[in-house]
């Protein structure tokens, strides 16, 4: 559903109270999300919403592309608010639990839209196409570590789980509803347990 800036900066601000109950995004904050989201799973409204000013951006020649693999996070988004109530689900007991469940829920959506590009045979590392997806390009140093922790180490925990017990075992760990991140690094390979949790 195309959506304006001011509906989308409200779907983000809900999404990141929601995460985060008790704080209020600051407005610098959404300003530069509403900026650079194309698309987000709006949880309230169960939709998946598109911004025409953040795909206005993209150039003509990738916007193909990027939107076949920005729809695909997102329904993936859709199918986890389906099984598991996203309204609830990153509300964890701690700071560190919810961090957890945000890592788990990206880290799906980013191995299932890697597997959508190689069914549509879309090179999604690509700079040109992977700038303009979530976790596709993550800032270097400090300015990165939260997206670096919830989108590459979301990825490596959901990558060793679907590698050892395929789709249901995804399913499985993300039911379980970690509050720790002790709680899925024993999935890892020991190395990158280790880079995940420093």
């Amino acid at each position: 559903v195309p959506i304006d800036p001011a509906a989308l900066r409200e779907v983000i601000k809900a999404a990141l109270t929601r995460n985060s109950p008790g704080s209020q995004p600051a407005e610098a904050q959404l300003d530069q999300l509403v900026a650079n989201v194309l698309t987000q799973y709006d949880v309230d409204g169960k939709r998946i919403v598109v911004s025409p000013q953040g795909f206005a951006r993209v150039p003509v020649d990738q916007r193909g592309p990027v939107t076949r693999l920005a729809i695909a996070h997102e329904l993936v988004h859709a199918i986890q608010d389906q099984e598991l109530d996203l309204a609830t689900y990153g509300v964890a007991p701690t700071p560190e639990g919810m961090m957890v469940r945000g890592m788990l829920r990206q880290g799906q959506a980013l191995l299932v839209r890697e597997q959508v590009a190689r069914m549509l045979n879309i090179d999604a590392s690509a700079q040109a196409v992977a700038q303009w997806l979530p976790g596709g390009v993550i800032p270097q140093g400090e300015a990165g570590g939260m997206e670096r922790t919830v989108y590459q180490g979301g990825r490596s925990v959901i990558d060793a789980t679907f590698a050892s017990g395929g789709t249901e075992a995804v399913w499985k760990l993300l039911a379980s509803k970690p509050t720790v991140m002790t709680d899925v690094v024993g999935v890892l390979p020991r190395s990158v347990a280790i880079e995940s949790m420093g």
